[in-house]
């Protein structure tokens, strides 16, 4: 809740322009005064120099474990003479640990110089503008629960901060955000607790094409709605793990 103080903080603000759009990503702090309530997804990153036949595997070979852990997903993403390799669950779960055991599967030598980073997700009910000022990006929580990326929704948070702008209704930006990218989160954190649940009952596939499913939400190919609605999903998944 805001302070007298802090009323008086962003009255001056939003003095200063029609419209305030907050896109200073994870550590906002217009977003925590407005009262936009977060849990924190972590990330542990390196970028690891590879010798010339390790990095010929990967060539054309991006390798993500969307059930590392149980409840969570770790990356290895082939570039330019080094590999980019990370880990991203929950606070609470022991990211080093389960990087180092997807680098030992993949016969890869333990990263050092690893780096942290925060993704936080949205939780219901929290405001996405206060007045004028609107609230987007890693600012507003809109990060992917299911796999952690932030860039598209971001992205997609700012097209429609411009067009309640161009509308000159700020009250429209909650409205559009919720048609057009909170239904999508809803339904990747229900696809979340399905992975989750077929992980810890051992009936999770290893499979090259339930991935590519998973990761044709980012790219742009699929929303979670189209995906849910793909017919068989959840057969496939369970059809792959007998056969």
């Amino acid at each position: 809740e805001m302070t007298g103080e802090d009323k008086v903080k962003f009255a001056n603000l939003e003095e200063g322009a029609p419209f305030i759009v907050d896109a200073s990503g994870a550590g906002s702090h217009i977003s925590r005064r407005i009262g936009v309530k977060t849990f924190d997804l972590t990330t542990l990153s390196a970028d690891v120099p590879c010798d010339s036949a390790t990095l010929s595997r990967y060539q054309e070979l991006a390798v993500i474990d969307l059930a590392a852990g149980g409840w969570g997903y770790s990356w290895i993403f082939p570039k330019q003479g080094y590999l980019s390799i990370g880990a991203g669950a929950p606070r609470g779960v022991n990211l080093r640990q389960m990087l180092q055991g997807m680098l030992l599967q993949e016969g890869l030598s333990p990263a050092s110089s690893l780096k942290g980073y925060r993704l936080p997700i949205i939780l219901p009910g929290s405001p996405l503008r206060y007045n004028n000022i609107l609230v987007t990006g890693d600012a507003a929580g809109l990060a992917d629960p299911l796999i952690g990326a932030g860039i598209s929704w971001g992205m997609l948070s700012g097209k429609l901060a411009a067009q309640a702008i161009i509308e000159g209704k700020a009250e429209l930006y909650p409205q559009l955000i919720n048609m057009e990218i909170f239904s999508q989160l809803k339904v990747a954190s229900k696809v979340l607790s399905l992975i989750t649940l077929l992980f810890r009952l051992r009936l999770l596939p290893n499979s090259r094409r339930l991935t590519s499913l998973m990761i044709s939400v980012p790219d742009g190919s699929l929303s979670y709605s189209q995906l849910a609605r793909r017919r068989g999903l959840i057969y496939f998944m369970l059809r792959q793990k007998v056969k």
